[in-house]
């Protein structure tokens, strides 16, 4: 096991990331687990971070590589990172565009399916979680409901496929605003 007493970062093997607020690397530190893992608690001298599928996933989204990832955790890391957290790190992020929400070509009610493979559809497709909602498009595609988007997504994710979501959204009717010149506050007295 690797021990470097200079860094600011311990990352525990349930995937909470622990960070000294006191240390010169704080800032650098807090800046880059921003982009991958969730503040939890923020007490004076050590913050807690979470690493979940959910901030994985908002990760990939971003443009965060997994190699980017893991070697700013060694980096900034106090010990050897957890095995089981490299391999959390790595099946999330890898799977992350393997499938697709697009547009459909034909119909504004579905939103299409593309998966990387044919395996892949026929595992996604298998899944309890998903085969309820995915509809038959075609001999080889399939297709979500447009208004079970989001729930379709997290259910995806927490089964371990994040959706890359390609699909975009149709343009809402026009609302006209005026702002006002100049605002106004309330005046209310403090209790």
């Amino acid at each position: 096991m690797n021990v470097r007493p200079e860094n600011p970062v311990i990352v525990q093997g349930d995937g909470k990331v622990l960070v000294e607020t006191s240390h010169r690397r704080h800032a650098e530190a807090r800046d880059f687990l921003s982009r991958f893992a969730e503040l939890e608690q923020s007490p004076e001298h050590l913050h807690t971070y979470r690493i979940s599928p959910l901030s994985l996933w908002n990760a990939a989204a971003a443009g965060v590589s997994q190699t980017e990832l893991v070697k700013g955790l060694k980096d900034l890391s106090k010990f050897d990172i957890p095995k089981n957290v490299l391999d959390s790190i790595h099946e999330t992020m890898e799977r992350y565009g393997l499938v697709k929400l697009i547009p459909h070509p034909d119909r504004k009610d579905l939103l299409r399916l593309e998966f990387a493979t044919a395996y892949i559809a026929k595992v996604v497709s298998a899944l309890p979680a998903a085969k309820e909602m995915m509809v038959a498009d075609g001999r080889r595609w399939w297709g979500i409901q447009a208004g079970h988007r989001g729930l379709f997504k997290q259910r995806m994710l927490t089964s371990g496929w994040p959706i890359e979501d390609l699909a975009g959204f149709s343009p809402g009717a026009h609302l006209e605003i005026k702002l006002r010149q100049t605002t106004k506050l309330a005046q209310k007295p403090f209790v």
